[in-house]
């Protein structure tokens, strides 16, 4: 995208490439939001231009989509199984390479995973991590991340299936929603 300038009397222009190119498909962010001028925006137009200034499009390549469409054949109890881990780990490394994607943490790389396959991958944030362990601070990117997160569904399968905390949480797709609201009801507080 071309700004166009006067530099010392003469026509130039410099270049402006932020969120102008997102993936593949040439997904021009920029330019779809500045077709907003004049209309009467909603609340989607303001999702989208909130998601524009924090930047936190993911660029996803093709294979890395792939590889998350791929463990969609997991079960809940599959959990417990080293295929299950091996294939979950796999995923999670391509995700928080910052050479494949940009702008992905743990938590959001999860959050893809969730939402691909909720029967047997939970997010993991602040909150769940802090009903899980019982303090804050997990790690968001690398290795360390990678294996907090397999933990983490470890435990939250335990935690599900034994009820440990002494509800039956009926369905394992609601278990992150339910730790979060957990961590709300113990009067915890995140601190940004």
């Amino acid at each position: 995208m071309q700004i166009p300038l006067i530099v010392n009397g003469k026509a130039s222009f410099c270049e402006y490439n932020y969120l102008t190119d997102c993936t593949d498909s040439h997904i021009n962010v920029t330019f779809e939001l500045d077709q907003l001028k004049g209309k009467e925006l909603d609340i989607v137009d303001l999702y989208k231009i909130a998601l524009w200034k924090t930047e936190r499009y993911i660029i996803v390549p093709d294979d890395v989509l792939a590889a998350i469409n791929a463990i969609k054949c997991f079960r809940t109890s599959d959990i417990k199984y080293a295929k299950w881990e091996s294939e979950t780990k796999k995923v999670l490394n391509l995700l928080l390479d910052k050479n494949k994607v940009r702008g992905a943490n743990i938590a959001m790389a999860s959050t893809f995973l969730r939402f691909s396959n909720p029967s047997a991958y939970q997010i993991i944030d602040e909150r769940a991590y802090r009903s899980v362990y019982k303090k804050s601070n997990f790690p968001k990117n690398g290795r360390k991340a990678v294996a907090i997160y397999i933990d983490y569904m470890r435990r939250v399968y335990e935690i599900f299936e034994n009820h440990l905390y002494g509800v039956k949480i009926i369905n394992f797709e609601d278990m992150d929603r339910y730790l979060y609201v957990k961590d709300i009801d113990e009067g915890n507080n995140l601190v940004r």
